[in-house]
C-alpha cells in the first residue's frame, strides 16, 4: 500500500487480527487482537525499512523502499 493515501486495513494473521491505519505518510498498527498489545506501542513508521511486528499474531509490516 503506498503511504500517500489513507486507508485501514484489516490483516487476518495467523494468531488474530490486526488493523493497519495509512495516514499521512505514516503506518501504525491501531489495533491488535493480541494479549499484550505491544505491537500497538511500537509506533508509527516512515521510512525504508522500518517495520511494526506482532509476533502473537504473525503480523509484519514493514515500509519498502520506493522504486
Amino acid at each position: 500500500y503506498s503511504l500517500n493515501e489513507s486507508r485501514d486495513v484489516v490483516i487476518d494473521g495467523v494468531g488474530g487480527t490486526n488493523r493497519l491505519r495509512i495516514e499521512q505518510g505514516e503506518a501504525w498498527l491501531e489495533e491488535a487482537s493480541c494479549p499484550d498489545g505491544l505491537c500497538m506501542r511500537m509506533g508509527k513508521i516512515s521510512k525504508a525499512g522500518q517495520s511494526v511486528i506482532c509476533l502473537p499474531n504473525q503480523v509484519v509490516v514493514e515500509i519498502m523502499p520506493s522504486r
